[in-house]
Formats: C-alpha cells, sequence, structure tokens
C-alpha cells in the first residue's frame, strides 16, 4: 500500500529519487482517508498540483 503504479514530474525540483518518494509518501499520508477510489482527484499540495487515484 502506498506504492507508486505511475508518476511523471514536470519540474526538477526534486532532483533525487530519494526526495521524489519522500514527497510521494507525504502525498500518500495526506489523501490517505479521501474518496478517490473510482476517478481521479485533483489537488493542491505545498504549492503543487498533485492527480491522484488510488488503485486496488
Amino acid at each position: 500500500e502506498g506504492k507508486r503504479v505511475a508518476v511523471k514530474y514536470y519540474s526538477d525540483d526534486w532532483p533525487t529519487n530519494s526526495s521524489k518518494l519522500a514527497f510521494e509518501k507525504s502525498v500518500f499520508t495526506k489523501t490517505l482517508k479521501t474518496n478517490a477510489r473510482t476517478e481521479a482527484e485533483i489537488a493542491m499540495f505545498e504549492n503543487n498540483i498533485v492527480i491522484y487515484k488510488f488503485v486496488q
């Protein structure tokens, strides 16, 4: 749970894989209790636009 399926970064704000994974983990922690089970959700997170969907 909380593993990435696909990701696309459009900036170099996170230059290393470890910084990308840390950001993704914080997004996952923040969005865990949302209702994004059937459709993708768009949210602002730390001044970034994040599109996410939980897949089972």
